[in-house]
């Protein structure tokens, strides 16, 4: 987890939807100074987690209280997850704090996008929990909890009918957004037009660099195991498993073995 100091207020809100580039935009946001709020910061601080879930929940009070735990804990803007679905209340708490709404080139790519990240594989989900004690189960439920919220509910099997009323969702979004903040707030995104229009709307100095592309949810497989192996514990963990797997293995081998030579001795006898 970051190392966060607290922070006074939200620098900036986002109200884009899930899909829409908003790790690069967190990764484009840190080299800019900021500590952003994502999905994945939520779901691996248990704390954090409970607090917004409560406001999925419709829990009196507990909108205050999740944005000062997410104060407290250093984040100073969201970008994605529960956050995210609370926009309107956060547009309206911080009132001077600018508004990203990350947006794909079209609905149908950004659908596309959406649908590959539906699977989680059983043995990262595994991974995650009983290595780093993360809860990336309640992930999941926050996933189908947030997208039924926004219009666009999980679903294993991609039917035009599921299509047409994501895409609906898309530009729904896109439209409510627009009427509720003012122009000069507003700030619609793709990371394809790169540094120039977030570091203005920012007031920051545009790095020489290129524009961060990052999709760690397509890749997280490929990371968790990376962090496995630099990952001593994990590493000292997974050794005792491979141990115990091939004791439990080994054990019906040695038996199977034993139980062949007693029957050819056996027989051996019997043709003395």
């Amino acid at each position: 987890l970051w190392s966060q100091s607290p922070t006074e207020r939200f620098q900036f809100v986002g109200a884009g939807l899930p899909a829409t580039g908003t790790q690069s935009v967190q990764s484009a946001l840190r080299e800019l100074g900021y500590t952003p709020m994502h999905g994945f910061d939520i779901h691996a601080d248990t704390e954090l987690w409970r607090v917004w879930f409560r406001v999925m929940n419709n829990r009196t009070g507990s909108f205050e209280i999740a944005v000062q735990t997410s104060l407290q804990k250093g984040y100073d803007g969201n970008l994605d997850g529960y956050p995210n679905r609370c926009w309107r209340q956060l547009v309206k708490r911080f009132p001077d704090a600018p508004v990203i709404l990350t947006v794909r080139d079209s609905a149908e790519k950004w659908y596309d996008s959406l649908h590959t990240k539906t699977g989680i594989n059983p043995l990262v989900l595994w991974i995650w929990d009983n290595l780093w004690g993360l809860d990336m189960r309640s992930l999941v439920m926050g996933h189908h909890l947030s997208r039924s919220a926004y219009g666009c509910p999980i679903t294993q099997n991609s039917t035009a009918e599921h299509r047409q009323m994501c895409v609906a969702a898309y530009y729904r979004r896109i439209e409510e957004v627009k009427a509720a903040v003012p122009p000069e707030r507003l700030l619609i995104f793709n990371v394809k037009e790169g540094w120039g229009p977030l570091a203005k709307l920012l007031n920051k100095t545009a790095p020489d660099r290129p524009f961060p592309r990052v999709d760690w949810t397509k890749e997280w497989g490929m990371h968790t195991w990376k962090q496995v192996l630099t990952d001593r514990k994990a590493l000292h963990f997974i050794g005792h498993v491979l141990l115990t797997m091939a004791a439990l293995m080994g054990l019906p081998a040695l038996c199977c073995c034993w139980c062949c030579r007693r029957c050819r001795r056996k027989a051996d006898d019997k043709t003395d």
